[in-house]
């Protein structure tokens, strides 16, 4: 029984720590009251659904978002996904639309 309790301890600590790297980087420049994160776990995957309004990608960025090379680099560069120990999770950008 402790190792479901250590397990479901591992999977918050790591929504926790990919919340925090996705929106602190933004909070020192600005609010982002309208960008949402939607989570969905499968067996060995996380993921993560990301909507940032338009005008709040503008606003950080200067840059229109149908640019989608930049708003791509802009995403991976601001998103992480940490294991408990710290390790960042493989990351994959599969699909972006505006």
């Amino acid at each position: 029984m402790s190792g479901s309790g250590n397990s479901g301890k591992r999977v918050w600590a790591a929504i926790f720590g990919m919340i925090v790297a996705l929106f602190a980087p933004s909070a020192s420049a600005h609010l982002t009251p309208n960008s949402e994160i939607r989570l969905r776990f499968e067996p060995g995957t996380l993921h993560a659904d990301v909507l940032i309004p338009e005008a709040e990608y503008r606003f950080a960025t200067g840059r229109p978002a149908n640019d989608l090379a930049n708003l791509r680099g802009y995403i991976l560069a601001h998103t992480a996904a940490l294991a408990p120990d710290g390790r960042r999770w493989t990351m994959a950008l599969t699909d972006l639309r505006v």
